[in-house]
């Protein structure tokens, strides 16, 4: 137990059982230049840390992207660019490019050739029905799976998906952080054992740091007066709370949510919901998959919708959501939300 969650602390740059979407993963520093994994690069990674803001590129429309505007939201090469509302810039820069993701397990192609861009600062939730690619797009811009083509670029970063080596793949994981449906947490470790390890082993903080910034963002997240328990007597909810805390004490530049709910109970939905919120309100970078509709019509400041490994749709919620151009949108949203629903910002 305790190797797979070190994979997850140290990037999910390893499988750890189960199908796509399900393997431990972790997150990564890129203010501070914590590096991929404690045996692989932390020490290279340190002495070659980003820090982050700096140096931000700003990132122009690649020529295969499809904007939404005139005969807008129509796909036409499976690719999108979105410039939303609030916290998400509309100059042209970007956090977060992807240009031509493909992505094929055996003769089944998921990841038809996506190209997005997500914006700084910028909440992205991407929805679709199950089976479309979505999990598979996240754990490719973590290289939790390597995709078959694409570009990638994080902030100043950019990388040859198919092409990129160890040291790149490191680079990318210290910029990002994983957040996943089965939690991925130490089953011999405390909740605060669990947030300050990626902190000490990753980042190289004095123990006396690390646990000083855990019990912070314990604090934050509601659980101060659970520091000293184990997974074992957490909630769900809790858990996942900890899990979040974990991303969130490595301040990376994006946080990347997968189904973060899907795994709750539904009484524990809310309350995990309520702390995305919270995060998003801290200005990270978040690409947040998920079937909560409510949440992402509230929090997203753009909308991706994916579909066969496509993008079919794309733009700020109260398009997508309000006046869907593409008929399978349409016949998406219909089934999952209430047909007398209005749209308002």
């Amino acid at each position: 137990m305790r190797e797979v969650a070190s994979k997850a602390v140290a990037g999910g740059a390893r499988q750890a059982g189960g199908g796509p979407g399900k393997q431990a993963g972790g997150a990564k520093h890129a203010r501070h230049g914590a590096g991929g994994s404690a045996r692989e690069g932390a020490a290279r990674a340190q002495r070659q840390g980003q820090s982050g803001g700096q140096g931000r590129r700003a990132g122009g429309m690649a020529a295969g992207s499809a904007m939404i505007s005139g005969r807008t939201g129509e796909r036409t090469d499976g690719s999108a660019m979105i410039s939303g509302r609030a916290g998400e810039r509309t100059d042209g820069s970007a956090m977060i490019k992807l240009e031509n993701v493909r992505k094929s397990f055996g003769k089944s192609e998921i990841l038809k050739g996506v190209s997005m861009e997500v914006g700084q600062g910028g909440v992205t939730v991407v929805i679709g029905p199950s089976g479309s690619g979505k999990t598979t797009l996240l754990r490719c811009i973590n290289f939790l799976e390597k995709a078959d083509e694409g570009a990638l670029t994080i902030g100043d970063l950019s990388v040859d998906m198919k092409k990129c080596h160890k040291r790149e793949i490191l680079a990318i994981r210290r910029r990002s952080a994983f957040v996943f449906q089965n939690y991925s947490l130490f089953q011999n470790k405390t909740a605060l054992e669990n947030v300050t390890e990626g902190l000490t082993v990753v980042q190289r903080k004095p123990k006396g740091e690390a646990r000083e910034i855990a019990l912070e963002i314990l604090e934050w997240v509601g659980l101060s007066n659970r520091a000293d328990y184990y997974p074992v007597n957490l909630s769900g909810g809790q858990q996942q709370r900890v899990g979040i805390a974990r991303a969130v004490a490595l301040s990376p530049d994006v946080i990347l949510f997968d189904e973060p709910t899907s795994a709750l109970d539904p009484e524990l939905v809310g309350e995990t919901l309520e702390l995305i919120k919270k995060v998003a309100q801290r200005g990270i970078t978040m690409i947040v998959v998920t079937h909560e509709m409510s949440f992402a019509q509230d929090v997203a400041s753009q909308v991706i919708f994916l579909d066969e490994g496509l993008v079919v749709e794309a733009g700020p919620p109260a398009e997508v959501f309000g006046r869907p151009k593409n008929e399978r949108t349409k016949q998406f949203l219909a089934r999952i939300v209430p047909q007398d629903y209005i749209y308002t910002i």
